[in-house]
């Protein structure tokens, strides 16, 4: 019997994803061509190309069968005003996109268009989550000693010191979700835990410190202690 073809519970589920067909230099050609390849690559996905139909089926000649072409008759050019063309533009390609995520039509947007438009138009269709005041670009790097996220990237020079603290916390629930903790890094803090005292990088007195850590998981913490002999303690 072949079982290859059995999902798993460590299999990731499908996801629509909204693909702004005409954000970027080269749309809608270039941006067609990737999300194509994207779709035939992973078929149980489904990918809605957002943008003027006509120009996006000519880009696209034939389409697999989970994917299909939302119509958005504006775009936001990468020469204009961000927020105003959000707000004048409401058919523009970003704009539709957002909205089928807030109808629950998609999971995610994709555009290689204009930032500043993405940006406004997620605050202007999706809304701030509570107790975030200013949205943050973030980049998923990694070094040798494994990923981290980067936050804010969107070169905004006005930032306070409330708005840093937000980012930091945005930052580590948004790697706790796509990335595990390298077990040095565990380590490190286990140490802090049970010491209750840690060194400042490049050195120094010790200093001490009255730490506890509540965390918290979204995936089977049960299905998590059957994968490995330290799950346990973690848990």
């Amino acid at each position: 019997m072949d079982l290859t073809s059995v999902p798993t519970a460590t299999d990731p589920p499908p996801v629509r994803v909204a693909v702004d067909a005409m954000g970027g230099d080269h749309a809608p050609g270039e941006v067609v061509t990737g999300a194509l390849r994207y779709a035939r690559e992973h078929p149980s996905d489904q990918v809605l190309l957002v943008g003027d139909e006509a120009r996006v089926a000519k880009a696209a000649r034939t389409l697999p069968p989970n994917t299909t072409i939302v119509h958005a008759s504006e775009l936001v050019g990468m020469d204009e005003q961000p927020a105003s063309a959000v707000r004048r533009k409401r058919d523009a390609s970003i704009n539709v996109c957002m909205r089928l995520v807030r109808e629950g039509r998609a999971d995610a947007v994709v555009t290689a268009g204009h930032t500043g438009a993405g940006v406004a138009s997620a605050i202007l269709n999706l809304k701030r989550l509570p107790g975030v005041d200013r949205p943050a670009l973030a980049v998923q790097m990694t070094t040798q000693k494994g990923p981290f996220v980067l936050l804010d990237i969107g070169a905004t020079t006005d930032s306070t010191g409330h708005n840093l603290a937000q980012y930091a916390h945005m930052g580590s629930l948004y790697i706790d979700e796509v990335s595990d903790m390298p077990l040095e890094t565990q380590g490190k803090i286990l140490r802090v835990l049970v010491e209750q005292r840690f060194q400042r990088l490049g050195g120094g007195p010790k200093v001490h410190v009255d730490v506890r850590v509540i965390s918290s998981t979204s995936r089977e913490v049960d299905m998590l202690m059957t994968t490995g002999p330290d799950c346990s303690a973690r848990r």
